[in-house]
């Protein structure tokens, strides 16, 4: 038997092949740093929608929205609850800290993770929702 081939693209795939595996796995975890960052950004957001207009939250008694709630402080606690909650179902979200601020103009959420590599602020307004409907209907 003559064997006449070179060895040469068998030594070029041995170096090429791996780093082209190397680049696949490197898009597929930009990808899921990618979907934790907006699943972070999602549930802050939500979470802080629901902290700006919820004004009591009771177990086994739900989210209330009373009139005066402009008056009340809100409820960090109940935001923290549900930032802890929520993230349960999120298991490769790494959260390490959740910073929750309001008071009667709005409600903010920072949630800082990967080593403070990621930080994601969100903010909802505090809206009155009984002067709003008072003025439609002065209005009208």
């Amino acid at each position: 038997m003559c064997k006449n081939l070179k060895g040469y693209l068998t030594v070029e795939a041995s170096f090429v092949m791996p780093l082209v595996i190397f680049l696949y796995l490197l898009i597929i975890l930009c990808g899921f740093l990618l979907y934790n960052r907006c699943i972070i950004s999602q549930n802050d957001y939500l979470v802080a929608f629901r902290g700006s207009r919820f004004t009591e939250a009771g177990i086994n008694y739900g989210e209330v929205i009373y009139g005066d709630m402009m008056l009340r402080e809100p409820d960090s606690q109940y935001v923290e609850s549900r930032l802890q909650y929520q993230m349960r179902f999120y298991p490769f979200c790494h959260v390490e800290e959740n910073r929750i601020k309001g008071d009667n103009l709005q409600m903010s959420i920072e949630t800082i993770s990967y080593g403070g590599s990621l930080k994601i602020k969100k903010k909802s307004e505090r809206i009155n929702i009984v002067g709003l409907i008072e003025g439609i209907r002065c209005q009208g």
